[in-house]
């Protein structure tokens, strides 16, 4: 009975991991999935369906403004291959993706287990999809896969793509925008970008344009004829940073571009104001320790190192650290190594060191001449002991 249950544990806990592992290795091979030409682990080239289709509606068109979330919903059709199956629906976003899915979100990704019934059809399924911020042309491509049940195999699959403009729908009589330029393509941090745009309208006049960076509307001024330019943009932190521009004409009609660039932070912090109450400390006492870190990224922490151990240093305000160093019971120097590290990685580092007085000399020498004394010593009235144990013919262990 007991090896009857014990069996039972086993074949459980096997079922149950095989799951998870069929589940995972599936999800990921939907992830990383690249069409006909993909066979990876599979086996042979995986062949598109004879009968299948898949019908791709979105919400918003062939068109979505920068940022928008809209739906996209989709039905399979005569997947005969995948008939009775559970199949995969998604948008596959590995390395390398299919189309430009790498460059939207979507909520959910991919639908695993969904049922077609015996002629290949499913119902609609719907992706919250979010596109990107930069003005462009988009290709998304949607892919569904045999179920899990075949993962080891090459597998039938159908595919539908649609293409998404993401900018600003055409309005007739709007101003025409023309000529977006930035001063540079990669911006240091803490440097400046200036952004410049031509602003033309032939039916009325041009009221405004507007820039909208890190979720603020700013005014652009017109610096000569139709050039607009907005200057001393200072990005807060590095990375990808894209922007859309508005303009307005006296007739509220409302035309849109858009673009990005790349900040980097290749500047390490900096520091002043180190301050060490003294320059000796007796061994087994303390002396405070205190430094002043800046970046324009932000400081990330401070340690400082001693003994080959690494210790935090605590924030203490207005750009200020400080740590409470207790030197060791033994006399010499003692070296230890400051490290500032900025909120973009790049760090710094500091050698200093204290003289610590007192104590047993860890000098040149100091520490193996008094091991050596002290050894000698030992070996002396060990011999001594023994040479009196002879004489008097005594044991003495």
């Amino acid at each position: 009975m007991k090896k009857s249950k014990l069996f039972n544990k086993i074949l459980f806990t096997i079922l149950i991991v095989s799951t998870v592992g069929f589940s995972l290795a599936f999800t990921n091979r939907f992830e990383d999935f690249q069409g006909s030409t993909h066979s990876g682990c599979h086996g042979g080239t995986n062949p598109v369906s004879i009968t299948g289709t898949v019908d791709l509606i979105s919400s918003t068109g062939t068109t979505a403004l920068p940022s928008e979330t809209f739906t996209i919903s989709a039905e399979v059709k005569t997947f005969t291959e995948g008939a009775n199956k559970n199949v995969s629906i998604g948008f596959a976003q590995g390395n390398p993706g299919r189309g430009d899915n790498d460059k939207f979100s979507f909520s959910p990704t991919q639908l695993d287990g969904i049922d077609l019934d015996g002629s290949g059809n499913s119902g609609v399924l719907n992706f919250q999809v979010t596109a990107p911020a930069t003005f462009g042309n988009y290709t998304l491509v949607l892919d569904v896969l045999e179920g899990a049940e075949a993962f080891a195999d090459a597998f039938n699959w159908v595919t539908n793509s649609v293409n998404i403009l993401v900018g600003f729908p055409s309005v007739i009589g709007a101003p025409i925008l023309e000529n977006l330029t930035t001063s540079v393509s990669v911006l240091e941090l803490s440097q400046a970008q200036t952004i410049q745009i031509d602003a033309i309208d032939n039916e009325t006049s041009v009221d405004r344009v507007l820039l909208e960076f890190e979720g603020a509307n700013h005014s652009l001024i017109n610096s000569v004829d139709n050039t607009y330019i907005y200057q001393n943009w200072t990005p807060s932190t590095a990375g990808q940073k894209s922007f859309i521009i508005y303009a307005y004409d006296t007739e509220d009609k409302l035309s849109g571009a858009g673009g990005s660039f790349s900040v980097q932070d290749t500047v390490d912090p900096s520091y002043s104001n180190y301050i060490k109450s003294s320059d000796t400390v007796e061994a087994g006492e303390t002396i405070d320790i205190s430094i002043v870190a800046t970046d324009y990224a932000g400081i990330q922490g401070v340690t400082i190192t001693f003994a080959l151990i690494e210790h935090p240093m605590a924030f203490e305000g207005s750009d200020k650290w400080g740590y409470e160093l207790r030197a060791p019971n033994e006399g010499g120097t003692l070296d230890y190594t400051i490290t500032i590290e900025d909120n973009s990685g790049n760090t710094i580092t500091i050698d200093y060191a204290v003289q610590v007085t007192g104590g047993i000399s860890t000098g040149p020498g100091g520490a193996n001449l008094m091991v050596f004394i002290l050894g000698s010593v030992s070996v002396v009235l060990v011999i001594s002991l023994i040479g009196i144990a002879l004489k008097k013919k005594k044991h003495f262990f």
